[in-house]
């Protein structure tokens, strides 16, 4: 893969993760989705993934979501 094709692929898949980030935020923040809760699956699933070789890097980025998103929420509620 060349250099302009993996920044072209980061960049995607930034972006997405941050759409995403927003949207759990935004549903969080309405009382529609349980964000303790819903991180606390998330790492569920990434422990499961995590077991097989092929699916580690994938179950560290989702353990690496559900912290990010812990942080935000943190943030959030001392008002920052």
């Amino acid at each position: 893969m060349r250099d302009a094709e993996f920044e072209e692929l980061a960049g995607r898949i930034d972006g997405i993760g941050r759409v995403v980030a927003m949207l759990i935020a935004d549903l969080e923040m309405r009382e529609q989705l349980g964000g303790d809760r819903f991180c606390s699956q998330l790492r569920s699933y990434a422990d499961q993934r995590g077991r097989y070789a092929e699916h580690q890097k994938s179950a560290q980025v989702i353990w690496q979501i559900a912290d990010e998103l812990d942080a935000a929420r943190l943030n959030r509620s001392a008002g920052h």
